[in-house]
């Protein structure tokens, strides 16, 4: 939404946003988008390193760089779609140290089957 100073974030997509943003984030679940306050919450390590990898102009960039994105989405529209489910496979190869590769147009995503946002050793 282009709000200052957010205060909450979605570990999952490493982006930051505000606070209503937050409750419409956390309705999508924590499959889409894990949401954490930047300084009511315990951060881990990993969790860190997404968002230092990620940011709201990268994962801008990469939606807007897809052909399924249209500006104006809806929040709901906007992280179940396929361009999401991608920048979410990407961030979680570089955070892994891999390299990744877009998958050919019009190819069916799946989310990987073990979520990167979540970790016992947290700050």
């Amino acid at each position: 939404c282009g709000s200052p100073n957010p205060q909450w974030a979605s570990v999952s997509l490493g982006t930051f946003f505000c606070l209503n943003c937050s409750g419409q984030h956390r309705g999508l679940g924590v499959h889409i988008s894990f949401v954490r306050s930047i300084s009511m919450d315990k951060w881990s390590l990993e969790q860190v390193k997404r968002m230092e990898l990620g940011g709201n102009a990268k994962a801008n960039a990469f939606f807007r760089s897809q052909p399924d994105y249209k500006d104006g989405m809806s929040i709901k529209d906007k992280y179940n779609s396929r361009f999401a489910e991608l920048w979410r496979q990407k961030l979680t190869a570089e955070c892994e140290g891999r390299a990744w590769t877009a998958p050919p147009a019009g190819s069916t995503v799946s989310p990987p089957a073990r979520s990167n946002t979540a970790s016992p050793a947290l700050l």
